[in-house]
């Protein structure tokens, strides 16, 4: 490849598509190795500093919208990026968002009860023969046209001197919490469905790559026996033992495949999309165990996740309904103002305007007890409300001691797992150096290869139960973000080692 060095004498910072000549400008000087050349390779005169500069801003251009435009090569999904898309696609997720408008609406609703209303009235008739009595034998008198028409305006406005209504437009904004709560559980546990169905498919993929592993070694020892054999230093059943060994690993590995495949279903299952779309993975890294201690944990998951705030809410619109059912017996009050326009007067309502103002008072004296029959109800539902508060505060507490304590086990296993591999590598390798010398039988070789295999699989267990069980940490505490509070972080992915 030819090399050289464009120094440009003088550069323009900007460039005119129009009306610049290059003639004008100082053109450029190639050096090869220290001396002006002519274009490389072409044996033509240097391009001009306009051609050359646009050229550049062509390139430039170009690799802009590869950037912006283009996905980028060979990058999987990550655990955050098929969070967002499940939840996006997710009919549970929409279900419960549809339920927080619609609860919105029913806050506007109880507030419209509270404002004025303005109401118009029109009315219009007509008959065959208009209506006449004789005030003078013989004389008829009109008393209407045989058309009429009126209208009226009035306002009304509900006098709520008890907070009835305010007390309304409480509890409907409490119902809208309540929604917005059941909203963030389905989004939190959806989140713990993903993220358990991405890492089942990791750990597939990790089973085919050590079973896949176990046929190729296995494959290697066959080879070793065959030489052994035509050796003559070891019997022929030390073939058929390894040449067995071989046909199980493969029977194994078609079952791992086939469970790889089955995880990818029930992880495109988990976003909502087609279960035949492909599924590439980005491995995450390893998350970092939280420095927080169980009882501090527990606590924390007792406050933010969202079934208690969901219990404390529902507490407090079962007291409302309370003070709802109390109020019942209590007097109501409407205050109304018509104005009425008669634009066809007649000999009996001569006056073509009029107006009237009301203040009207209802109250039940008898209703046959159903007032303390609601407040008994009523009550009831707060005994009601309290109990499944308890019982879920209980739930919870055992919920997120169960996900602590299983990270701290799936830790210590995942570590455990690590130097157990170590070992079994290395006994792997004096194995197999021993039986290629002929110090060992095939035996022990066998033994050591299933020892091996069996930690191959403990370690991904291991990897894969943590990455689960850290997880359903984030879950057991009220998701992802309730997690970050928790450990004192604002925000961003948890450190990773």
């Amino acid at each position: 490849m030819l090399s050289g060095i464009l120094r440009l004498k003088s550069f323009t910072n900007h460039i005119e598509n129009r009306g610049v000549s290059g003639d004008l400008l100082p053109k450029p000087e190639i050096f090869c190795f220290g001396r002006p050349s002519t274009t490389l390779g072409t044996g033509k005169s240097p391009e001009t500093p306009k051609t050359f500069c646009l050229r550049l801003c062509r390139f430039g251009m170009v690799g802009i919208l590869f950037t912006l435009g283009l996905p980028s090569w060979g990058g999987g999904l990550s655990v955050e990026e098929s969070v967002r898309i499940g939840v996006e696609g997710n009919p549970g997720v929409r279900i419960a968002a549809e339920n927080i408008r619609r609860n919105a609406a029913d806050v506007d609703e109880a507030s419209a009860a509270g404002f004025p209303r303005l109401t118009l009235d029109a009315n219009a008739s007509r008959t065959d023969r208009e209506p006449t009595f004789q005030l003078v034998p013989g004389v008829d008198t009109v008393l209407a046209p045989k058309g009429t028409q009126s209208a009226s305006l009035t306002l009304s406005q509900s006098l709520d001197a008890f907070g009835s209504i305010d007390v309304g437009r409480r509890m409907a904004g409490l119902s809208k919490s309540l929604e917005r709560f059941e909203y963030d559980r389905v989004r939190n546990d959806l989140a713990l469905e993903i993220k358990q169905s991405f890492y089942n498919v990791l750990r597939a993929q990790a089973y085919v790559g050590v079973q896949r592993d176990i046929v190729k070694q296995l494959e290697a020892h066959v080879v070793d026996a065959q030489a052994n054999l035509k050796a003559g230093t070891v019997p022929r059943y030390e073939l058929l033992r390894a040449e067995t060994e071989v046909a199980n690993a493969r029977v194994n590995l078609i079952s791992v495949e086939n469970a790889l495949k089955l995880a990818k279903a029930s992880f495109n299952n988990s976003l909502g999309r087609d279960l035949n779309t492909e599924v590439d993975l980005d491995e995450p890294p390893v998350a970092e165990f939280p420095s927080i201690d169980l009882p501090a944990y527990t606590d924390a998951a007792c406050r933010l996740r969202p079934e208690v705030l969901s219990a404390n809410a529902s507490l407090e619109l079962a007291r409302m309904m309370v003070v709802i059912a109390k109020r019942q017996a209590n007097p109501k009050l409407d205050f109304a103002m018509t104005e009425e326009r008669n634009f066809t007067p007649t000999f009996t309502d001569p006056l073509s305007s009029s107006w009237r103002a009301s203040i009207t008072s209802s109250l039940a004296i008898y209703d046959g007890g159903a007032v303390r029959a609601g407040v008994r109800k009523a009550g009831s539902d707060v005994v009601s409300a309290e109990s499944g508060k308890k019982l879920a505060m209980l739930g919870i507490a055992l919920d997120a001691r169960q996900a602590f304590l299983n990270v701290k086990e799936a830790k210590e296993r995942m570590e455990s797992a690590a130097r157990t591999l170590d070992l079994a590598r290395e006994g792997m390798r004096l194995a197999n150096s021993r039986y290629k010398a002929g110090l060992s039988t095939q035996v022990e070789v066998l033994d050591t290869r299933t020892a091996l295999s069996q930690a191959e699989m403990n370690g991904v267990n291991a990897r894969y139960d943590y990455q689960s069980a850290m997880a359903k940490l984030e879950q057991a505490v009220g998701g992802q973000g309730a997690f970050l509070q928790v450990i004192g972080r604002k925000g961003g992915d948890s450190k990773a080692k």
